[in-house]
């Protein structure tokens, strides 16, 4: 008799079409973030993906995603569009501006 390890169905999916529970259990398996952790491939159109690897009971998940969102900081990095991201991008601009403005005038 052979031993055959059975072995998870593997899926790619986008990091910003996970629900929320899943992203609980990330951020639990990650706590300290998980830069080090992405990996990239090229998919079937021959386009280079960057992913988070997530094992779950039932699924082996890579979580696509832009190495820029995994450096960001988590409410960022949960924004659902890229106009999100462009908007809080924006704001923390313009809040730094502002504060090398004023320490300018001191």
């Amino acid at each position: 008799m052979t031993n055959h390890k059975m072995s998870k169905p593997k899926l790619i999916r986008d990091f910003n079409k996970v629900d929320a529970v899943l992203r609980q259990l990330i951020e639990l398996h990650y706590p300290n973030g998980f830069k080090k952790d992405l990996v990239t491939f090229k998919n079937h159109k021959n386009e280079l993906i960057t992913a988070l690897p997530f094992e779950t009971e039932e699924y082996m998940l890579m979580l696509k995603m832009t190495t820029v969102k995994a450096n960001l900081p988590t409410d960022i990095a949960d924004a659902t569009s890229e106009d999100e991201v462009d908007d809080m991008m924006q704001e923390m601009l313009d809040k730094r501006n502002e504060l090398e403005a004023a320490a300018e005038e001191e």
